[in-house]
């Protein structure tokens, strides 16, 4: 153990790359468990044991299919997620009704700005409510689904 703190003490750096992979609160114990192995095996060897063991029960917990705190808020999240904003909602009724006007007509209609249009109908495209048929010029839009 003497070995070992002076080189921690002299040299940190090359401590931390040796035991990196090792939380340093285990660090100690591992060390220990290392030099008591050469005269007690079992030292080691239950060390390793304790810490797969204590692994695998954190990775069953964190597979678990319970709704925890963090799961219904992600929940609540994502539905909220998938619902259309109101201006979502009146630049697709805008588009079922008219599909062939332009952003500057659907700007007008639905009394709002070019730049809100164009973000919006980006939007509904990239969730597949709308699909363009054609070109940007002669083409019109196609209302894949309606709100849910």
């Amino acid at each position: 153990m003497k070995g070992f703190l002076m080189v921690q003490q002299f040299f940190p750096h090359k401590i931390g790359k040796k035991f990196g992979d090792i939380p340093a609160i285990l660090r100690h114990e591992y060390i220990y468990s290392l030099e008591t192995a050469h005269t007690r095996p079992e030292v080691f060897t239950d060390f390793i044991a304790d810490r797969v063991i204590a692994t695998q029960l954190d990775l069953l917990r964190l597979m678990r299919d319970d709704d925890t705190v963090n799961d219904t808020v992600n929940d609540t999240v994502k539905s909220d997620v998938s619902a259309l904003s109101k201006t979502e909602q009146t630049v697709l009724a805008a588009i079922s009704s008219f599909p062939d006007y332009s952003y500057d007509k659907l700007a007008t209609y639905c009394k709002l700005s070019r730049p809100t249009i164009a973000r919006t109908i980006k939007t509904l495209q990239s969730r597949e409510y709308i699909r363009r048929i054609g070109s940007d010029k002669t083409g019109h839009w196609e209302v894949i689904r309606k709100e849910d």
